[in-house]
């Protein structure tokens, strides 16, 4: 019988964690965060990427954490007080910085088809993405703007909201990854009023915002 303290524990939010390219800034980034132990409070972190890269980034900028990696995505194997990593490739490719290639892409590829089979089986709860190289990634036979159009058809939606998000702020864009030139002309009545409709649901939902 599970206690109180077990209970709270893997009632946290399993947060998934792409890395990115891993020549970009993506990893560093990534790491350095989930050093600071204060993460594990919020969440429960599920990096998705390479333990041969991650150890390479820990010994390259001297970050200090340790992390529990994951065979199977067997959910009773995650450890609800520490860092878990989900392998999504077994080469070991060398680290080249700020120098993206086709295996990059690759590899960035992966991990999102990793964490997208995991957030349709809610192994995991939410997906946080690193950058990634467009140009790279699509040479791996990524067709698609951006992470958000990719997870849009990943769940069969028919269409989605970027948003940005602080405290005392919320925004939703009606276009996204498109030129500024071209914004004016892709504004319609019809696509501001169903970026309106998903804000407010999520307003709702998601902030329980009960009249946004």
């Amino acid at each position: 019988m599970k206690t109180e303290e077990q209970k709270k524990l893997e009632a946290k939010p399993r947060i998934g964690i792409t890395l990115g390219d891993f020549n970009g800034i993506g990893p560093e980034v990534v790491l350095k965060t989930l050093s600071d132990s204060r993460i594990n409070r919020i969440c429960t972190p599920v990096i998705y990427g390479s333990s041969k890269v991650v150890a390479k980034y820990k010994r390259h900028f001297g970050i200090s954490l340790n992390y529990n990696q994951l065979g199977n995505h067997n959910q009773n194997k995650l450890d609800f007080n520490a860092v878990n990593l989900v392998n999504c490739w077994n080469e070991n490719p060398p680290l080249e910085f700020g120098k993206g290639n086709k295996k990059t892409g690759e590899c960035a590829f992966a991990m999102l088809k990793e964490s997208s089979k995991d957030l349709h089986s809610h192994f995991i709860d939410a997906i946080v993405t690193a950058p990634i190289s467009k140009y790279h990634i699509k040479q791996a036979g990524f067709d698609f703007p951006g992470h958000t159009e990719y997870y849009t058809e990943q769940f069969s939606e028919k269409d989605s909201l970027m948003f940005l998000v602080s405290d005392n702020l919320k925004i939703g864009v009606v276009t996204g990854h498109i030129p500024i030139s071209q914004v004016s002309k892709a504004l319609t009545k019809a696509k501001i009023t169903k970026k309106l409709n998903i804000l407010l649901d999520t307003l709702k939902k998601d902030f329980a915002i009960k009249k946004p």
